[in-house]
C-alpha cells in the first residue's frame, strides 16, 4: 500500500508540473481543476484571465479550517465576476468540450477534457481577441511569404527572359558565322580561280574597262 501511494504521489507530482510548466502561445493558460472547482495547478496566466481572487478579505488570525478559507487554495468559486463565476462552474459540470464564455475582459474560449479515473477537467482558456490576434499574425506572416514568393516568381522570369534573349542572340550570331565561313569559302574559291586562270580574269577586267570607257563617251 505504501508504494503504491507513493506512486501516486509521484504521478500526482509530475502532473502537476506539467500543467504549470506548459507553454501555450496566444497567451492562452493551462488548468486542472477538481470537480468541485479547487484548482489543483495553473500557469501563472490562468490567474489574470479568470479573475481569481478571495471573495472577502483574508487575514491570518486564526486556524485555517479547510480549503474553502485558505487565501493560497485558489477554486473557481473565487472568481471575483459573479457572472463569469457562474459560467465557469456550469461549464465545469457539463460536457462541453469547448465553450465561449462572456467575461469582464472579453470574451473567453475555453476547452475541457477528463483526465481519465480522476473526475479531474483539465482545462485550456484563452482570451477570444488574443486567438484572433494570434491568427491575424499568421495570415500577415502568410501574406508577407507569398508577396515573396511572387517576386521571386518575377525575377526568375525576367531571368528566363534575358536567358531566351540571350539564345536568340547567340543563334543569329551562329547564322552569321555560317554564312561568314560560306562567304570565306566562296572567296577562297575565287582567289584560287584566278590563280589557275590570269589570263581569263586580265581579259575579263580589260574588257569591263573598255565598256566603262564606251559608255562615258555616250554620256
Amino acid at each position: 500500500v505504501l508504494k503504491g501511494v507513493v506512486g501516486l504521489d509521484v504521478t500526482f507530482g509530475e502532473m502537476m508540473d506539467s500543467v504549470v510548466k506548459l507553454s501555450l502561445p496566444g497567451g492562452a493558460s493551462s488548468l486542472l481543476v477538481a470537480p468541485d472547482g479547487m484548482i489543483l495547478a495553473r500557469t501563472d496566466r490562468a490567474r489574470l484571465l479568470l479573475g481569481l481572487g478571495e471573495l472577502q478579505p483574508f487575514a491570518y488570525t486564526g486556524p485555517m479550517a479547510s480549503p474553502e478559507t485558505d487565501p493560497d487554495v485558489l477554486r473557481l468559486d473565487r472568481v471575483a465576476d459573479p457572472a463569469l463565476r457562474g459560467e465557469l462552474l456550469a461549464f465545469l459540470s457539463s460536457d462541453d468540450s469547448l465553450r465561449e464564455i462572456p467575461s469582464p475582459e472579453g470574451p473567453l474560449l475555453v476547452a475541457q477534457a477528463e483526465v481519465p479515473a480522476t473526475g479531474w477537467r483539465f482545462w485550456l482558456v484563452v482570451r477570444r481577441a488574443d486567438l484572433l490576434e494570434e491568427v491575424d499574425e499568421l495570415a500577415g506572416l502568410e501574406s508577407r511569404l507569398q508577396s515573396e514568393l511572387h517576386a521571386r516568381e518575377r525575377e526568375l522570369a525576367y531571368i528566363n527572359g534575358l536567358y531566351e534573349s540571350a539564345a536568340a542572340h547567340l543563334h543569329d550570331i551562329g547564322n552569321a558565322v555560317t554564312i561568314l565561313e560560306s562567304s570565306l569559302m566562296d572567296l577562297n574559291k575565287l582567289v584560287k580561280s584566278s590563280e589557275q586562270y590570269p589570263e581569263a580574269f586580265r581579259l575579263i577586267r580589260e574588257g569591263g574597262e573598255k565598256g566603262a570607257a564606251t559608255l562615258q563617251r555616250f554620256e
